[in-house]
């Protein structure tokens, strides 16, 4: 015979403040019976009411099991509630990490009608710092320290949450003064002319100064950097404005490369 699926609690057992509702939840069409004391329901046990929740306000163990006509009864669920005089402490969403280009976070606490105040530059905040108003998220664009702690009247301030938040920033888009202009890079000069370059001398370094695709099209060049700031990396190599090949002085990437780009 198929079985009631088993009743679930919400919130989830564990500890809570004074007053705490618990709500239990089963099929559709099955009865609930519970106890508070710890021992095992039956049908002679409290009828759990849809939309009544069950108030804690002392330590207690509910044990709850449902049932329905022409299924078998369902397993025993049980969830103790351990009170705490202490407000629930704040937790975020989303939970600390690195985010582009900014992220808005969200401060909540389990313990209904807390205020909870935080600050955004790392130091412990207090009931003096900026208070949380919910539904208004705190949007951070730069990596920050956020903490947070809850309060609330004839409870324990909460323990400070803390979650730093990296901000990625994305790439500045390269904006080109001139129009770009098509160039025929010719191997031959490259290969030639006393400068007796091998195909690694360019495509072989790390990164490469010229990526090539599968089918040995360009993809992509590096940051060509002169001579002067950079020694034997990339173009600069040669085009240093000193170096003669073939009987010609090879242009200056500090200088000619600049009226293009």
């Amino acid at each position: 015979m198929t079985q009631v699926p088993t009743p679930t609690f919400s919130p989830a057992a564990g500890a809570v403040n004074p007053g705490q509702t618990v709500t239990i939840n089963a099929t559709t069409g099955a009865s609930i019976y519970y106890t508070t004391d710890g021992s095992n329901p039956t049908t002679a046990s409290t009828k759990y009411v849809d939309g009544t929740p069950i108030t804690v306000n002392v330590t207690t163990t509910i044990r709850v099991f449902a049932t329905k006509a022409g299924l078998a009864d369902s397993a025993v669920a049980t969830a103790t509630y351990t009170i705490s005089t202490t407000v629930a402490a704040p937790t975020f969403s989303p939970v600390a990490g690195t985010y582009s280009p900014q992220v808005d976070v969200t401060a909540t606490s389990m313990t209904t009608g807390s205020s909870i105040f935080y600050t955004t530059d790392g130091t412990t905040p207090t009931a003096a710092s900026s208070k949380y108003m919910d539904g208004t998220p705190i949007t951070v664009k730069a990596t920050t320290t956020l903490k947070a702690f809850a309060t609330k009247a004839g409870l324990t301030d909460s323990t400070v949450t803390t979650a730093v938040y990296t901000i990625k920033v994305p790439p500045t888009t390269i904006t080109f003064v001139n129009s770009m202009k098509d160039v025929i890079f010719d191997h031959t000069a490259h290969s030639t002319r006393g400068a007796t370059k091998a195909c690694a001398d360019c495509h072989g370094t790390t990164p490469p100064a010229f990526v090539m695709d599968a089918s040995g099209n360009f993809a992509s060049m590096s940051v060509m950097y002169p001579t002067s700031g950079a020694p034997n990396k990339y173009c600069g190599e040669c085009h240093n404005g000193t170096t003669i090949l073939g009987g010609i002085t090879v242009f200056s990437t500090s200088g000619s490369c600049s009226k293009c780009h």
